[in-house]
C-alpha cells in the first residue's frame, strides 16, 4: 500500500512539475524563429541575426527589407538578459485582406493559448474604438482596423499576437 502511495505521489510531482514547465514555455515565432519566454536575450539575437534588429526605448524590433521598405516581424522585450515580452507582427499589406490576415492569426491564438478567450475593445484617446483585443490563456491578439489619420494619410491596420511574463 505505501509503494502504491509512494507512485501517487511521485506521479502527482512529476505532473506538476511538467504544468510548471508548461506554463513557462510560451513561445512565439518571429520571421520563422522561435523565441521563449525566459530566454536568454544574447541567444535571442544571435538566432535572429538574418533580420534588422533595432533596440528603442527598451524593445527590439525585428524586421526585413521587403522590396524599399522594412516589414516588421515582431518585437521581444526583457528584464535583465532575459526575455519576459514577445510580440509577432501580421503584416497587413495590398495582397492579403483582414478577414484573411485575423483568421490566420486567431487560429494561432487558439492553437497557442487554448480554445478559452475573452474579448474587449482597444480605444483610441480620440474616444473611438480602433479595434479589439482577444486574449486565449496568456496569448493575446490586437486587431487595430484600417482607419486615416487626422492627414488624411490612411492606416492599414494591424494584427499583432503577444505574450509576456506575468
Amino acid at each position: 500500500m505505501k509503494l502504491h502511495r509512494m507512485k501517487l505521489y511521485l506521479f502527482g510531482v512529476l505532473l506538476s512539475v511538467g504544468m510548471v514547465h508548461s506554463a513557462h514555455a510560451q513561445s512565439l515565432y518571429i520571421g520563422g524563429i522561435e523565441l521563449r519566454l525566459g530566454q536568454k536575450v544574447d541567444e535571442a539575437l544571435r538566432l535572429l541575426s538574418p533580420y534588422r534588429v533595432q533596440y528603442i526605448n527598451d524593445l527590439w524590433f525585428v524586421s526585413q527589407k521587403v522590396g524599399d521598405r522594412y516589414q516588421l516581424l515582431g518585437m521581444i522585450g526583457a528584464s535583465g538578459n532575459v526575455i519576459t515580452f514577445i510580440s509577432k507582427y501580421f503584416d497587413m499589406n495590398e495582397d492579403e485582406d483582414a478577414q484573411e490576415l485575423y483568421t490566420r492569426a486567431s487560429k494561432e491564438l487558439r492553437r497557442r493559448g487554448g480554445t478559452t478567450c475573452s474579448t474587449g475593445e482597444l480605444e483610441s484617446t480620440d474616444g473611438l474604438i480602433r479595434g479589439f483585443e482577444n486574449q486565449c490563456g496568456p496569448y493575446h491578439l490586437h486587431y487595430y482596423m484600417p482607419s486615416k489619420m487626422s492627414k488624411g494619410v490612411p492606416v492599414r491596420g494591424s494584427v499583432s499576437i503577444f505574450v509576456y511574463s506575468q
